[in-house]
């Protein structure tokens, strides 16, 4: 079995961003990789995102897909968009302590402007324990004009050094 490249993926730093804000002393800090067809992140998610009997909160796995689904779309489609829509079905708890991966990739593009993606969350023994398919809208010029200066340039960064990491990586093989 052929094995998948990993590729790191370029973050903002200095965010605040609850899922991968550097700046967010309570935040996830998830980092991610381009393998394959799909965008991972491997974290461990720790006591204080717990809810009920030392399992993760439904919330905080929500926020895994919707992360996920975000830099799937930044990293695939290197394009500003907006999620329309999140759907989550939780399969399995997740025990707090537990080292787990969320994936995103890239179902379907539409002649409308909008894309689908489907994320998933592996558990600790590596089985589904939940799945997600989000709607993502991308954003016209004149709305990508609405968006403050400074993130537009940060954004445009970030879809810059992707260029350049995926570059490097075709390179290297």
């Amino acid at each position: 079995m052929e094995e998948t490249q990993r590729i790191p993926l370029p973050n903002l730093e200095g965010y605040n961003c609850f899922a991968c804000g550097s700046a967010n002393p309570i935040g996830l800090h998830m980092h991610f990789f381009l393998e394959g067809d799909k965008v991972v992140s491997d974290l461990v998610l720790d006591q204080n995102l717990a809810g009920w009997e030392n399992l993760v909160h439904g919330g905080i796995i929500s926020t895994l897909m919707d992360e996920i689904v975000g830099w799937t779309v930044i990293t695939l489609k290197r394009k500003f968009f907006v999620t329309r829509s999140l759907n989550i079905r939780y399969l399995r708890p997740i025990p707090v302590g537990s080292k787990v991966r969320v994936q995103g990739k890239f179902r379907s593009e539409s002649e409308n402007g909008r894309a689908t993606i489907d994320a998933l969350l592996l558990g600790p023994d590596g089985r589904k324990s939940a799945t997600g398919k989000a709607e993502v809208a991308f954003l016209s010029e004149k709305r990508i004009k609405e968006i403050p200066q400074s993130h537009q340039k940060d954004m445009n960064w970030l879809f810059e050094q992707l260029e350049i990491a995926f570059n490097k990586s075709a390179l290297s093989e």
